[in-house]
């Protein structure tokens, strides 16, 4: 037991240095003495493993970039992943489909843009008198934008509490006004993810989002505004549409 310490720690239990207790939730072991652990493995960890090594086998090359993703210090991380499964997943979880991040954000950022549209594609498709085997798409809904109804016919359709639905004029169209805002935004998303011009980005202090082409992240916010102001203007956006490449059929 006593040649298995290091001197560091010999010199503490003789001073009856005792390490601070740890917090409820540090991880475990501590992230420190992790570190301190990698900085001991030599400098091919991956060579002097062996050609047997398991699929948890640090794989610590000396050629791997400092700024690597940890999770390339293990060999096999899927393997290693697909084995603790079964001790960390609720029942509900192991039932999922595995799927890599970028596609779960990407996931994430459609359903949350097709749940911000959908109220507005409904307005416009009772407005219109469209079909109901479908939402009506961006065109259409900018094309009923450009016929007048937005103020006339489709706001008062949009979902609203009580105390608003006895709103009249400016305060009508002022309250309901970020609600279009955030649906077209949500339309314009989805048609950017569909052309391939828009890419699902993964945040990790923040929530998943969108990095969108230079041109659109510079004036998409005032195209917006135009389309939604008292006498709607699509032409902004549309002018940036005609930019993007046309969205697969």
């Amino acid at each position: 037991m006593l040649a298995a310490r290091s001197p560091e720690r010999l010199a503490a239990l003789a001073a009856d240095v005792r390490p601070p207790r740890p917090h409820e939730y540090d991880s475990h072991p501590p992230i420190a003495e992790r570190v301190a652990l990698l900085l001991q493995l030599p400098a091919d960890a991956d060579a002097d493993a062996g050609p047997d090594a398991g699929p948890a086998t640090v794989a610590a090359s000396a050629s791997a970039s400092a700024d690597a993703p940890a999770i390339t210090l293990l060999r096999e991380a899927d393997a290693v992943f697909a084995a603790l499964e079964p001790g960390t997943l609720t029942a509900q979880g192991a039932r999922l489909p595995r799927t890599t991040w970028d596609a779960m954000v990407r996931a994430h950022v459609v359903a949350e843009a097709e749940a911000f549209s959908q109220p507005l594609r409904l307005a416009v498709a009772r407005a219109t008198g469209a079909s109901r085997d479908r939402l009506p798409d961006l065109g259409e809904v900018l094309a009923a934008f450009d016929a007048g109804l937005l103020w006339t016919d489709i706001a008062g359709r949009l979902p609203k509490p009580p105390q608003a639905a006895r709103l009249t004029g400016a305060s009508a169209r002022n309250f309901i006004r970020p609600a279009v805002f955030d649906a077209l935004a949500g339309l314009i998303h989805l048609h950017l993810l569909a052309s391939g011009e828009a890419t699902p980005t993964i945040a990790w202090p923040t929530r998943p989002g969108l990095t969108l082409p230079p041109h659109w992240e510079s004036t998409m916010d005032a195209a917006l505004d135009a389309a939604t102001s008292d006498t709607p203007d699509t032409t902004p956006l549309r002018t940036l549409l005609a930019t993007t490449t046309p969205a697969p059929a």
